[in-house]
Parts: C-alpha cells; sequence; structure tokens
C-alpha cells in the first residue's frame, strides 16, 4: 500500500527482505484483529498484496502475565507459529555488558537468576522483579547516586544502604519498583 513505506521513502515491498513487527498483537480489539487477519494469514489486504520474504511478527503478551492480553481466535492461532521468549541470564549479561551497567548489577542477577528471570508472575498483584523491573531499579539507584555528584556531594557508599534512615528510603523505594526481591 502506499501508506506502507519506510522513514528514508522507500516501499516496503521493494526490499528482498523484510519483517513487519505488529507489536501489541493482544491487546487489539476484535475488530482490529479480524480486520488484520487477511494480511496476517493471506499476506495480503484489499488488493495490496506482501511477497515471500516479508516476514509478519505479531508481538504479544501471555495471558498469565496479567498484562491485559485478553483471548485471541483460534482462526488465527491455528494458522501460525508460535514462539514463547522467557528470560534468561546469559542473553541479558551480554546486553547489561553492551549497555554499560556495573558489574555489581550483573553478578546480583547471576547469583539470584531466580528472583530476577522467573518467568512467572506472583499470585497476588503488585510490583515483582522481572529483568525489566530489575533494571528499572539500578536505573533508579544510579540517578539517585547521580544526583548526590550533581549537588557537589559525596554520593552515599553502597547507595545509602549502610546509612539506617537512607536504608530505608531506599529499600522502600527499590520495593515500589520491583517489589521485594
Amino acid at each position: 500500500p502506499n501508506w506502507m513505506f519506510t522513514q528514508d521513502g522507500r516501499y516496503f515491498n521493494d526490499f528482498k527482505f523484510g519483517i513487519l513487527f505488529i507489536d501489541e498483537w493482544d491487546k487489539g480489539d476484535a475488530d482490529t484483529k479480524k480486520a488484520l487477519a487477511p494480511l496476517i494469514l493471506n499476506r495480503r489486504i484489499g488488493n495490496h498484496q506482501l511477497h515471500d520474504g516479508i516476514y509478519i511478527v505479531l508481538g504479544s503478551n501471555r495471558t498469565s502475565d496479567r498484562s491485559g492480553s485478553p483471548k485471541n481466535f483460534d482462526f488465527i492461532i491455528n494458522r501460525r507459529a508460535e514462539v514463547h521468549v522467557t528470560a534468561e541470564f546469559g542473553p541479558w549479561e551480554r546486553w547489561a555488558f553492551r549497555a554499560g551497567m556495573a558489574p555489581i548489577f550483573i553478578m546480583f542477577a547471576k547469583k539470584f537468576p531466580n528472583l530476577v528471570f522467573t518467568n512467572e508472575v506472583p499470585r497476588d498483584q503488585g510490583p515483582f522483579c522481572t529483568p525489566r523491573s530489575y533494571v528499572a531499579a539500578i536505573r533508579w539507584l544510579v540517578a539517585r547516586q547521580q544526583r548526590f555528584v550533581d549537588q557537589g556531594k559525596e554520593p552515599p557508599p553502597n547507595f545509602g544502604l549502610n546509612h539506617q534512615m537512607e536504608g530505608l528510603i531506599v529499600q522502600a523505594a527499590l520495593a515500589g519498583i520491583m517489589g521485594q526481591a
């Protein structure tokens, strides 16, 4: 279609290979999913056809993750390949090193993979540790330390956890980001 082009103005079908990534597929309402079904199942919308080198990927969350994912249509589920992605330390470690994460945080994740890479949600709702929430907690800690530096102050050692009152504040903030892990 004339609306399906890249940032530099090239049409999608001009490429030998490509990926059409439809994110948050699981959050789409029934009418949207029905309208996209011909594209997903037959690579076609109206008189517009994607060639065989263009792959269609639907990004979704699992219904078990309590992320607002309703059930999907069986006529779509049964005619596509489904790949489940799980959190694992090895790939995350490679990402963390490339992202410049401090080794202490990588070692925590390595020592406690059952906390950071559980792939399950707790029975009760609330913040819980996942690779994403763990990284958010790390970024909060690092930003907090940087605020001391920006103010010309010496950041507290051990992120303030050694100080009684400061440690309680840090622990409460971290629990709010990633649960009690």
